[in-house]
């Protein structure tokens, strides 16, 4: 158990750990994770990971029994990308209840796809009516679940997005 007492966190890597080999627009259009830099087709490699991920950790590890729900809800979830989460709007979108969703919420954190920003409070005493926001951990992940289509343009993708 001793083993067990550090945790640690493996982030994408930064700019100074990529040095010279630092692009901002691979960067932003394939994310920073070690593999986007060496690898021929990043985005093959991404989609194989995302794919690899909901099978080894969801799947595998019985996180959810339905995993093309899970599936399902990481596509709706990608539109949610740094704005204002609704809960509801996400649910009734992908046909999933709204307690559904929230485990797969927190399944999302748990499995560090993504991170909950909280509401910015400047006091305690103050409660404020809104909802946090999600942002997926990498770039290049985020494009890679975030669905396509022929009509869509750069900017409702996000930054280095390609269609």
């Amino acid at each position: 158990m001793a083993g067990r007492a550090l945790t640690k966190y493996l982030h994408p890597l930064t700019i100074e750990e990529l040095g010279e080999h630092f692009s901002l627009q691979h960067s932003l259009r394939y994310g920073s994770l070690p593999s986007v830099y060496t690898e021929q087709d990043p985005l093959a490699y991404l989609e194989s990971y995302v794919a690899t991920y909901l099978r080894e950790e969801v799947q595998q590890e019985g996180l959810t029994r339905n995993i093309s729900a899970f599936s399902r809800f990481l596509e709706v979830a990608s539109f949610s990308q740094s704005e204002v989460l609704t809960m509801a709007e996400v649910a009734r979108e992908s046909s999933i209840s709204v307690k559904v969703v929230q485990d797969y919420f927190t399944i999302r954190e748990d499995l560090l796809l993504a991170v909950r920003l909280p509401v910015f409070s400047k006091r305690a005493k103050r409660k404020l009516v809104s909802h946090p926001k999600f942002l997926f951990f990498d770039s290049g992940v985020f494009n890679s679940i975030r669905p396509k289509g022929p009509l869509d343009h750069h900017p409702e993708l996000g930054p280095g997005a390609t269609v």
